[in-house]
């Protein structure tokens, strides 16, 4: 598939450092969609799924949301943060 605006969005999940992609999408809600799926299955509650805006061929990083647990006990409750 052809991406034709040039930018994607990676979905990280990250603690103390990012510890690798969770995904790729070429739609921002799509990427929202993965990274509150990622969280709630992460079995602890101190990493957080960021999203990332990348131009392709440009190297311009941008993040934009991010997802975090803010109760083990439950699991369910999250915290969503917009950036930009």
């Amino acid at each position: 598939m052809l991406i034709e605006t040039g930018i994607v969005y990676v979905v990280y999940r990250e603690g103390v450092y990012m510890q690798g992609m969770v995904g790729v999408y070429d739609d921002f809600e799509a990427s929202q969609t993965g990274a509150i799926e990622a969280i709630r299955k992460e079995g602890d509650d101190y990493h957080t799924m960021c999203v990332v805006k990348m131009t392709l061929n440009q190297g311009k990083i941008e993040k934009v949301f991010e997802v975090s647990r803010t109760d083990q006990s439950t699991g369910m409750e999250l915290s969503y943060e917009y950036y930009g």
